[in-house]
């Protein structure tokens, strides 16, 4: 109840904060008008003069109360007319304004009984002179950014470069073909015997942007395709800003107020860009913002609100930038980026909030639009003949746009059928933001008069024919073209929907019927109010696959709808919502036609960057880095938390499914079963994976999510002790607020982890056991710690690499020029060799599956060989057993010994270090060269290498192990 009040109060100082920036912008318009009317009466008294005067300041005021009751009503009476909710208001706008341009709202007599309306008379004189920057200012931040918002952020994506050549390259063919329709008529002496080019292109911009409530509206009512919708919606966001934006441009150039020196094309992209920057860097600021806020409603809402509204003022205003596409790029950041930083209890509300101010926002633009036309437009017969050719001129000029632009359009994103293009074409309306540009343009001295009263007319009349004829048959073109149409498969599934909820209420009123309160009932009366549906012709040639098809996409739906659920309930974070909801926003692009288990391998998904691994190893970054990369593993363990909680959903769906399907269809279902399954036990099998090669980090996420659930369970029980009754409303809003203040600081401080310490590591190295705990303590200092996800090159061929790697986790594999040497575990070391001398790297060194191994620089590593003898002879030992093995294990006789008897003879080998200049006969069996370099008859061989049936000198630290077999 706390929350509702706060809503509504909420709602009420906004509006009341709108009525009154509309009240005082425009008081000198109405000023204006009272100064033109005698009121200079001799016997008005002072308290008459203040009456009067407090009726108009309040004037504005009651024309917006009334114009909301208008709203209201208008939608209450004409939900099932023909005729679009905006035409409606257009023409009751028009019926006002036509009353108080022939003075019909005035005092009456009727039987001596006096009846003064005059009231009602200055608020419609008051929104026939409201000024056009206000429309822009006011309402326009309400409506591009709640449509903005709402769109669905993938789907624009896709559709974005088909909308961009419809705005940009689209709408500059438009102005520019108008402007060529328009002087035409004046060349052919039609009329408008005072335009000239520059207003002709100013005329072809203002009637270019396309205003499409009424159509989208329309199409959502209809169920049409989504994608084309967004199409529409998606044109018309970005080619308002192109239009405004080249108005701007034109105009000020008449209206003398730009440089001349400026180049237009310079200034069209400077303030189009310059407008998207602005509105993606309060976007930025603004989620920074409210991501540290948490279920605050009142904060989150208002910081949103005021952010729209500054950065269309900031754009405008300060920078002189397009303010509409700075909505547009914050409007779309919001709904992308931000949308999982709002807290998810307030999302519901935003939406809705946004909704009613776009009602709001509407009702009075199409009221004002009306009234505007009806009190202010100025005509003649032949300006009606003119308005008439104009508006098949724009739409010829549409038809040649799409045609010009059509076979490019089908190739990007979703693409575009005939049909989608029909409807873009005739779905083309004008709106008040045309009306405000051609109100500017009326404004404005510097442009004759009669120019200026026909660029009004015109402008004002195709907004009207536009709304009146497309907009009110559009529900009749969409369903001639058959968009709404629906698939046999999508009948089938509607069908056994409808046959599934008949059988449920059948199975309850039978349970009712046992209730002892209500066996009495009358059932007959009561079988009336069942779901009574409408036959559906089912056709009989359904392909098996379509049907399938259809299957997997409400499959996916669900999934979809599982991952919002659980992020709105706190199980979920917001990188792995938006993680998830990608993959699926990609499948479901595909209609069905693929696998639900073919979208990758979620190892891939969840894959680490390489580059966080390689940034390990840089001093300054390397904390950072190592810091990104555990963040990046808590995101994958929630992601494929997530991801098996939302199959174990689309199970439960299925179940239902085929409960209600027939032998052919449970055949189809039960292959989805097997699609499901095999996602989740892959998903499973990450889980268990990552608990495996990080038992560190997968103990802290599991030990967050604990609090989590513990913390929502809590926030759920005391709901339900509230709706018992067990406790009071403020106790209960006192509990929850200490709730949310540990689940704030359960997502601002998660409980972390700690990665064990380098001596824990490094007690599992075997040729370390024997050294004393005093120098095991020293030598463990030296090491650090390294986190490498799969295909991660720790030690690249024939490069220079610092530092010797000691894997303690994982799995690591050996290549020579791409050819496999051999897999290591958990104790082996490599790059030693390279790390002591200084030289290349023999060997390619990856990790096979995500690895932790400690790393020491190749200077401490020298100083450790040089300080503790009986190591570095540990380690050339290893060495050399691990190099003997790669080098002979192919040749006779090794080659017909198992691993294990050969493994035993280089364990039995002698490994012997020159520290002089040492000649060596070898001419009985074979020995192998681990460092250093050997002479063989004036040929100089360099380690790692063979040697055998040959005298060798070895320089001085050579090492050689010999072998006997």
């Amino acid at each position: 109840m706390a929350r509702l009040i706060f809503r509504n109060i909420f709602l009420v100082s906004f509006f009341l904060m709108l009525s009154t920036s509309l009240i005082g912008s425009n008081e000198h318009e109405v000023a204006a008008k009272d100064q033109n009317t005698e009121v200079s009466d001799h016997h008005v008294t002072n308290n008459e003069a203040t009456h009067e005067e407090h009726h108009t300041d309040t004037s504005p005021l009651f024309f917006i109360i009334i114009a909301v009751i208008i709203g209201a009503l208008t939608r209450f009476f004409f939900q099932n007319s023909p005729l679009p909710f905006t035409v409606v208001l257009l023409l009751i706008g028009l019926l006002l304004g036509v009353l108080g341009r022939f003075d019909y709202l005035s005092v009456f007599d009727i039987n001596g009984m006096t009846f003064d309306f005059s009231f009602m008379d200055r608020s419609i004189q008051w929104a026939a002179n409201i000024d056009p920057h206000l429309l822009l200012y006011v309402f326009l931040p309400i409506l591009i950014f709640e449509a903005a918002f709402a769109m669905d952020v993938h789907v624009f994506k896709k559709t974005f470069v088909n909308s961009t050549i419809m705005a940009v390259p689209g709408i500059i063919v438009a102005i520019v073909l108008t402007a060529f329709f328009v002087v035409g008529i004046y060349y052919f002496g039609f009329g408008l015997g005072k335009w000239n080019w520059t207003i002709a292109l100013l005329f072809g911009s203002v009637v270019s942007a396309t205003d499409p409530v009424a159509v989208v509206s329309i199409l959502k009512e209809l169920g049409a395709s989504k994608k084309l919708g967004t199409l529409i919606e998606g044109e018309s966001l970005l080619n308002d800003g192109t239009a405004i934006v080249i108005f701007m441009v034109i105009f000020v150039g008449l209206s003398g107020t730009v440089d001349s020196d400026t180049s237009p094309i310079f200034e069209f992209f400077r303030v189009a860009f310059g407008g998207v920057a602005i509105g993606c860097l309060i976007g930025w600021l603004i989620i920074k913002w409210i991501k540290k806020v948490f279920n605050d409603m009142l904060v989150e809402i208002t910081a949103i609100i005021a952010a729209a509204y500054l950065t269309f003022f900031i754009a405008e205003y300060f920078f002189h930038v397009s303010g509409v596409l700075a909505l547009v790029a914050f409007g779309l950041v919001m709904a992308s980026y931000g949308k999982t930083k709002i807290s998810p209890e307030v999302q519901h509300f935003l939406h809705e909030f946004w909704e009613l101010a776009a009602f709001i926002a509407n009702t009075l633009i199409f009221l004002i639009v009306g009234v505007v036309i009806a009190e202010r437009t100025v005509f003649s017969l032949n300006d009606f003949i003119l308005l008439f050719a104009i508006y098949i001129g724009i739409f010829i000029v549409r038809a040649i746009v799409i045609a010009m632009f059509f076979p490019a359009m089908k190739k990007f994103g979703y693409g575009i059928t005939k049909k989608d293009a029909y409807v873009v074409w005739y779905g083309a309306l004008r709106g008040a933001i045309g009306l405000a540009l051609a109100l500017i343009v009326a404004g404005s001295d510097s442009i004759d008069k009669e120019i200026r009263d026909q660029f009004l007319f015109l402008t004002a009349g195709i907004v009207t024919l536009t709304l009146l004829i497309n907009a009110t048959t559009m529900k009749m073109v969409v369903e001639k073209l058959g968009l709404t149409k629906l698939a046999p498969a999508k009948i089938l599934a509607m069908h056994n929907s409808n046959v599934y909820l008949q059988q449920s209420v059948e199975k309850n009123i039978e349970n009712l019927k046992t209730d002892r309160y209500l066996k009495r009932a009358n059932w007959k009366t009561v079988r009336n109010y069942m779901p009574d549906f409408d036959a559906m012709d089912i056709p009989d040639n359904i392909q098996e696959q379509s049907v399938l098809a259809e299957t997997r996409r409400r499959i996916l739906e669900k999934e979809k709808g599982s991952y919002w659920h659980q992020f709105k309930d706190g199980l979920l974070g917001g990188e792995a919502y938006n993680l998830l909801t990608g993959d699926i926003n990609t499948i479901l692009d595909e209609k069905g036609e693929v696998s639900l288990s073919d979208r990758g391998d979620i190892e891939n998904l969840l894959k680490t960057s390489s580059f966080l691994s390689k940034a390990q190893n840089y001093p300054i970054v390397g904390a950072f880095a190592k810091q990104l990369f555990f963040e990046k593993l808590i995101i994958s363990y929630d992601t494929a938390r997530g991801f098996v909680a939302a199959q174990e959903e689309s199970l439960k769906l299925l179940e239902s499914m085929i409960r209600a399907a027939d032998e052919k269809e449970i055949v189809q279902l039960q292959k989805i079963e097997e699609e499901i399954n095999e996602n989740k036990i892959e998903g499973l099998t990450f889980l268990r994976n990552l608990g495996k090669e990080y038992p560190e980090i997968y103990n802290a996420i599991a030990t967050r999510e604990a609090v989590r659930n513990m913390l929502n369970y809590e926030k759920h029980t005391v709901e339900r002790l509230l709706k018992r009754g067990r406790v009071a409303k403020g106790e209960a809003d006192k509990m929850i607020a200490n709730i949310e203040s540990r689940m704030k600081q359960l997502r601002d401080a998660p409980p972390s982890f700690e990665l064990p310490d380098a001596e824990e590591f490094m007690s599992e190295v075997s040729w370390l056991k024997e050294v004393d705990h005093k120098s095991f303590h020293k030598i463990s200092k030296l090491f650090k710690s390294k986190m490498f996800n799969t295909n991660d090159v720790l030690l690249k061929e024939d490069k220079l690499q610092d530092g010797m790697f000691i894997l303690v986790r994982g799995t690591i594999r050996i290549t020579i020029k791409d050819k496999l040497i051999d897999v290591l575990g958990p104790g082996a070391a490599v790059g030693e060799v390279a790390a002591l001398n200084n030289n290349k790297r023999a060997a390619t060194v990856t990790a096979e599956t995500p690895v932790t191994a400690m790393w020491i620089s190749s200077s401490d590593l020298k100083h450790l060989v040089t300080d503790y003898p009986s190591v570095g002879e540990k380690i050339w030992e290893i060495t050399a057993n691990r190099y003997a093995y790669y080098l002979l294990k192919d040749i006779e006789p090794f080659n017909k010994l198992s691993e294990a008897q050969f493994k035993k003879e280089l364990r039995d080998a002698n490994l012997v270090s020159y520290s002089v200049n040492t000649s060596k006969d070898l001419t009985g069996g074979f020995s192998v060269l681990i460092n250093g370099t050997a002479k063989d008859n004036e040929k100089i061989i360099s380690a790692p290498a063979i040697l055998s049936n040959s005298i060798f000198e070895f320089e001085a630290g050579s090492k050689v192990l010999f072998i006997v077999s």
